[in-house]
């Protein structure tokens, strides 16, 4: 359905019948603002014509589902899925996305059998994905989009959902949460208390501008450059993994790692306490096949400093992994019981 297409009329929430065909208004544009007044709820009728016949839709709507903070007062924006809002959020992600050399394609109705990634929309609940990465493939509901969601009195309906589903896509292609590195310098919204997230590598710098980190701008409408450059890199580039007992030991004067990683045979190792550093790749040391265990001794550095552990992996073909996108392990070096 085009925007065209649509209409739409608003009930009181204890009418909760949508069937009367009077009182409709024509759709205008891809979205409608909902102003709630003095009531706390209401109800959304969508009417929507196309070639197969009349598709109803009724929308329980809920002050408490659109506001945040002392924003409660703000009108609500509905960001209608016709067919033309969805093309704006799947023409901007194929293009942002398409920046890091990923191709989305495939943007059809999923049957029963369809693979890949399966979007549903609505306007109730959190927007999510279930799980990261390739193990999304096929999932039924794999990413759910709420169209109904608010981001806030200066944030539009289309720039709130293209925002959102451009972060949930992040996760769906293989990003973790920005805010939840054990380094995050800027969002107070970490949710694992500086542990990190379980299974997620450390790529680059920590990028406050990411659209993964839930302190990002809320109008932004485009992947980071800090997004990009990882997604290249983790895609097409050779990368290390680390496994060790670095941040669980953390008063520690000695650290064991093991480096791994699809087709990686050597690497290249840097400890230091400034971030800043990893980016130089003349600072790192000697090359060692990843068949050798990393030591590392400790025993120099100050107490109650951060440690990084920073990480170039060379491929079999010996093309080594850029230094914008290093593979890290950090944690904060404490003072023995």
């Amino acid at each position: 359905m085009t925007a065209a297409d649509v209409r739409y009329k608003f009930v009181r929430s204890e009418d909760v019948s949508c069937d009367a065909d009077d009182g409709f208004l024509s759709l205008e544009g891809s979205s409608l603002t909902v102003e709630f007044g003095d009531v706390d709820a209401a109800t959304l009728c969508l009417q929507g014509r196309n070639a197969d016949g009349v598709t109803n839709l009724k929308v329980d709507l809920h002050r408490d589902d659109f506001a945040l903070g002392n924003e409660s007062k703000a009108p609500a924006r509905i960001f209608s899925p016709t067919d033309e809002s969805r093309k704006i959020v799947e023409k901007t992600l194929v293009a942002e996305y398409a920046r890091a050399d990923l191709h989305l394609t495939g943007w059809q109705r999923c049957d029963a059998e369809s693979a890949g990634i399966r979007i549903k929309t609505g306007y109730k609940g959190l927007d999510r994905t279930q799980a990261i990465g390739r193990m999304l493939d096929g999932v039924p509901s794999g990413m759910y989009l709420n169209w109904g969601k608010s981001c806030g009195k200066d944030v539009s309906a289309e720039q709130c959902m293209v925002n959102t589903a451009l972060h949930e896509m992040g996760h769906a292609v293989g990003l973790y949460h920005e805010m939840n590195r054990p380094d995050h310098a800027d969002c107070a919204k970490d949710q694992t208390e500086g542990k990190g997230e379980a299974g997620a590598l450390l790529l680059g710098p920590y990028d406050g501008k990411s659209m993964m980190s839930y302190c990002r701008d809320r109008n932004a409408l485009g992947l980071s450059d800090g997004d990009v450059a990882v997604l290249k890199d983790y895609y097409f580039k050779p990368v290390a993994t680390l496994f060790g007992s670095g941040a669980s030991e953390s008063s520690a004067d000695d650290a064991y790692f093991l480096v791994g990683g699809n087709g990686i045979a050597a690497y290249r190792t840097l400890v230091t306490t400034d971030a800043r550093a990893c980016l130089d790749e003349k600072a790192y040391g000697d090359s060692h096949l990843i068949s050798e265990i990393l030591t590392l001794d400790l025993s120099a550095l100050p107490r109650s400093v951060r440690v990084y552990l920073c990480v170039l992996g060379q491929g079999a073909d010996g093309v080594w992994q850029p230094v914008r996108s290093y593979s890290s392990a950090t944690w904060m070096r404490t003072v023995g019981l």
